[in-house]
């Protein structure tokens, strides 16, 4: 071999050599955070850096290793900031970013300036530092760097008689809460119930407005492994009802605690197309989070119930039924939650839901073109649309006039009351194709449709007494409180002889919980066929009866 030959190939096999190194050494930093300077009370901290996934979760730990700040990021090149509070304690603040196990840390001090006002001070305990650590996914070997110099603490725990857990703030600064349960507190709590339904209570309401509280409880509670039907947050913000099984099929570690999010958000943080039907209005975000995993989950059914503290204003006051919550996914995109509502005894949004992301009010108005002799059906329509819970026959045209078929009429029923449930048959009259198999296979599921000789007739036009035995039966499957009586109040009508015996007992129901009510000539006219707009209307009191 010639001499530069032999040293072509030397430079060749250096250059491959260094190649690899640096690709092992890439490979092995999955996640790489950018050094993040000193900063004082009121500044911006930015937080970027890169990744090999796809998403990763961040956080930021104030000096005693509670939560200051959490979040889900998404690309390769990731960039975030996060506001400091002015009364921020001076200290060693971390950073934490990436995904599971797999993650990177960088620490910054925050200094306050001698203009700024001292840091306050609170009657608390003291936390377990190290099992803070341990929650926040710090590695053993990163902990000695972390300087725990803020004696701020978690508030102490308090259980009443009754078993309600409650923090005990003497004073609370960053507009946060942090709350800290372990498994010895939340059985203290069952303990003191008498009721054989046990529920878990954590009453955060502190007659202040925060923008974010960090709740950290033993996986088990979600798992079914305690002796828990449900557990209740309550906050002067928002509350959540949580069934007790809600993580049971989530491969979890059993031996961590959960910790769940709830941060308000600013409205320029939501996609721009309904910023304005969100307007000032208040939104939410809702996170499950375990180590820096996101637990991202949806339930078979709309068994989370959230509801939003919301003082309507004098101009929506007239359109209350326009009130809805949106529900915003982590792609940015939006939907109304179909069965939310405004209740004004409790001024509050509620919802039923199955997954969690970000929750917003919004005024939402359905217009169609063909209303305009309708006035009475108008806002039921147009509410009721506004949800997907009915129809119209295009985008602008609802036609009201017309009759309605059997077949819409309960695909209209069953969204209304929020119906679900398992099957594997339907009638055999009824299309796999058509827009109501579903929900007519629900109902007969569930015993609201019945039929005859296996054949359901769903291409009929539906009677007014029909309609309301379909409506009875179902108010009786979704347990909703009903004022019961015998069919004497349906003779009440001029036409009460027109009523079929099979019908009158329902109509009598309806009657007494002031959901129907007779024409101008007192007639119930139940064997007419019932118009689109008629159907809406009686969906309409149904729905907004409730809570």
């Amino acid at each position: 071999m010639k001499k530069g030959t032999r040293i072509a190939s030397g430079i060749l096999l250096v250059f491959v050599f260094l190649f690899s190194l640096l690709s092992v050494g890439f490979s092995a930093q999955e996640v790489i955070l950018n050094s993040i300077p000193d900063k004082s009370p009121g500044e911006d901290v930015v937080i970027s850096g890169q990744t090999v996934f796809d998403e990763i979760v961040v956080k930021v730990l104030r000096p005693n290793s509670t939560i200051l700040y959490i979040n889900t990021l998404k690309g390769k090149n990731f960039n975030d900031k996060v506001t400091l509070p002015a009364d921020s304690p001076e200290g060693t603040y971390t950073v934490v970013a990436g995904k599971g196990s797999v993650v990177d840390i960088k620490t910054f001090n925050v200094v306050r300036k001698q203009s700024s006002l001292p840091s306050s001070s609170s009657e608390v305990l003291i936390p377990n530092t190290k099992e803070a650590e341990n929650q926040a996914g710090v590695q053993p070997s990163q902990k000695e760097d972390i300087k725990q110099t803020d004696k701020t603490a978690l508030p102490e725990i308090t259980i009443d008689n009754s078993g309600i857990i409650r923090p005990k703030i003497s004073q609370l600064s960053e507009e946060r809460l942090d709350v800290k349960l372990d498994e010895s507190s939340v059985t203290k709590a069952l303990q003191m119930q008498v009721s054989k339904k046990k529920i878990l209570t954590l009453d955060l309401k502190i007659s202040k407005p925060l923008v974010q509280y960090n709740i950290a409880l033993p996986s088990r509670v979600f798992t079914a492994s305690f002796d828990v039907q449900e557990v209740l947050v309550n906050t002067d913000e928002l509350s959540l009802k949580l069934p007790a099984d809600l993580l049971k099929e989530k491969n979890i570690d059993n031996n961590k605690q959960i910790e769940i999010l709830i941060k308000k958000v600013e409205n320029s943080n939501i996609p721009s197309e309904i910023r304005a039907a969100v307007g000032k209005r208040p939104i939410y975000e809702i996170g499950f989070y375990q180590d820096l995993k996101k637990l991202n989950f949806e339930r078979p059914t709309n068994s989370i119930k959230i509801s939003i503290a919301y003082t309507p204003g004098v101009e929506e006051l007239s359109g209350i039924e326009n009130l809805v919550m949106l529900h915003i996914n982590d792609d940015g995109k939006a939907e109304v939650v179909s069965n939310s509502k405004y209740v004004a005894n409790s001024k509050r949004m509620v919802a039923n839901v199955n997954s969690f992301s970000k929750f917003a009010v919004g005024y939402i108005s359905k217009k169609f073109d063909d209303l305009k002799n309708y006035s009475w059906a108008e806002k039921a329509v147009s509410s009721l649309a506004t949800r997907n819970i009915i129809s119209g026959a295009d985008q602008n045209s609802f036609r009201p006039q017309e009759y309605i078929k059997r077949g819409e009429f309960v695909k209209w029923l069953v969204n209304a009351l929020g119906l679900d449930a398992q099957y594997s048959s339907n009638f055999e009259d009824v299309k796999k194709d058509s827009i109501y198999w579903r929900e007519v296979a629900i109902a007969k599921a569930l015993g609201i449709a019945k039929g005859y000789a296996n054949k359901f007739k769903p291409e009929d036009y539906i009677t007014r007494e029909d309609m309301m035995v379909l409506v009875v039966r179902a108010l009786e499957v979704a347990n909703k409180p009903m004022v019961k009586t015998k069919s004497s109040l349906a003779t009440k009508f001029y036409d009460s002889s027109d009523i079929s015996s099979y019908a009158q007992d329902s109509i009598s129901v309806l009657v007494a919980n002031d959901l129907i009510k007779g024409n101008s000539k007192n007639q119930i006219l139940p064997r007419k066929f019932a118009t689109r707009a008629e159907a809406a209307q009686l969906l309409f009191r149904i729905f907004f009866k409730w809570e």
